[in-house]
């Protein structure tokens, strides 16, 4: 049988992250002058790991000036929310526990707010060993370097995958690195077209519900066992995910 592997992204996913970073974020450009709408910034930052950049090109573009304490400042305002607000995704504990494959988180986040959200939402211990940051690999999200090295550290070969995801720069990071995706709509923070948005980056199927995950997998591993009786391997996962 081939044993397929499970990659989770954490925000957004596994935690109810997004809305708070997103929502301070946009509160900080907005506070220094910055001309931009709440569907705009999701679109140009969700999954995305170079924030700095992403910052700065909304300040450029504004015409205004980007104070030296800004990054520092909003991370300093995130952690402090996530200290009061966050929530692990509903459900997830109970979805993660019924897999019956192995699993590992691949973030975009750097590796202490990963280690911190982990901790405070109770998840930490479902991943002891098994969890990999972008600032592990020269390249972030939508590249696939991140979850190419998540399977290389797992022993994992790529085509044998799932990722589950919230972006659509991550879809774009696992199709890069041929692996079957399918996209999470459950977060707080999904506005109404984000799944249009995963849909297009070429997410196999999308789902609003972690009591569904299992199923998801089920059908996953089913597809990948029927096809190597084939000979062959699929690598885009949508008949048998959505059937």
């Amino acid at each position: 049988m081939t044993e397929p592997m499970v990659i989770l992204d954490c925000d957004g996913v596994l935690i109810d992250s997004e809305s708070i970073g997103l929502r301070i974020e946009l509160e900080e450009l907005r506070r220094i002058g910055c001309s931009v709408s709440e569907e705009e910034y999701h679109e140009a930052s969700l999954g995305r790991t170079e924030e700095e950049l992403i910052w700065r090109s909304f300040a450029e573009r504004s015409g205004v000036p980007f104070p030296g304490s800004f990054v520092e400042d909003t991370w300093r305002k995130v952690a402090e929310a996530f200290e009061r607000e966050l929530q692990a995704i509903p459900g997830v504990e109970e979805a993660i526990s019924r897999l019956p494959f192995r699993t590992c988180v691949a973030s975009g986040s750097r590796p202490e707010r990963l280690r911190e959200t982990l901790r405070l939402t109770g998840l930490d211990g479902y991943f002891t060993g098994r969890v990999f940051s972008a600032a592990q690999v020269e390249r972030g999200k939508p590249f696939p370097d991140l979850f190419l090295f998540a399977a290389r550290e797992m022993g994992a070969d790529p085509r044998n995958c799932l990722v589950i995801e919230d972006s659509p720069a991550g879809v774009r990071a696992a199709k890069a690195a041929e692996m079957t995706v399918v996209g999470f709509v459950g977060g707080t923070h999904c506005l109404a077209p984000l799944k249009g948005w995963l849909s297009s980056a070429g997410a196999a199927h999308i789902f609003r519900e972690m009591s569904e995950l299992p199923t998801i997998c089920r059908r996953f591993a089913a597809g990948l066992n029927g096809n190597r009786m084939k000979g062959g391997k699929s690598t885009d996962g949508r008949s048998h995910i959505d059937s």
